[in-house]
């Protein structure tokens, strides 16, 4: 996708929309302790902004977000966020407990709307991750890469690292942080509506 941008073949990219969509985790679980950083945002802001910060790269600032709570002091089942990136673009995420699996990106640009399909996937076995191109001419093609298995090259990357085959710890750090920061900064100035858990189950 960061080739796609800069190419510039679909002209100028206008925004970029992630949504996340995971079941309703299990009473008593991580995902429902505010203690233990639940709530969806934290579960899911991450593939956001690692897209973004490999894609577009991060702002330094700003970033605003809504929270959607069954309960004041419970965990965000639903949020809702935007950051504005250089050049004009603006990056939303929409994610929610919304009882079905859906991970994607979409991109709009000027002559283009390109979707990436199943940016998570937790699955057995080696699949390919998807890409959706549809031009504003109505010209559609689909884009597949090599077949990756997703938990292989995640215990990968982290024998990668525990032999120093992927760099220094320091410097995966160093990537990360602007990641975290600009999570927490959207997550602590986000205005909280409560809302009743089984009212959004498709808000994403």
């Amino acid at each position: 996708m960061r080739n796609i941008v800069e190419a510039g073949g679909f002209g100028r990219l206008h925004s970029m929309h992630s949504r996340f969509g995971f079941q309703a985790p299990s009473p008593g679980g991580y995902r429902l302790r505010p203690e233990l950083g639940g709530g969806i945002f934290r579960d899911s802001a991450s593939y956001w902004l690692q897209a973004l910060q490999e894609i577009t790269g991060l702002p330094e600032a700003g970033g605003t977000g809504t929270a959607r709570c069954s309960e004041p002091e419970g965990v965000d089942h639903a949020f809702e966020a935007e950051l504005p990136l250089r050049g004009g673009v603006m990056a939303r995420l929409s994610c929610s407990f919304a009882g079905r699996h859906l991970a994607e990106h979409v991109f709009a640009f000027d002559q283009a709307r390109v979707r990436v399909r199943g940016v998570l996937l937790p699955a057995a076995g080696t699949v390919p991750l998807n890409i959706a191109v549809r031009t504003t001419t109505g010209h559609t093609e689909i884009i597949c890469t090599e077949p990756v298995a997703y938990y292989e090259q995640q215990l990968k990357r982290v024998v990668d690292l525990l032999d120093g085959r992927a760099g220094h710890w320091g410097a995966q750090s160093a990537v990360a942080r602007p990641r975290i920061a600009t999570m927490e900064r959207v997550y602590r100035t986000a205005r909280r509506e409560v809302v009743p858990l089984s009212s959004d189950k498709e808000s994403i």
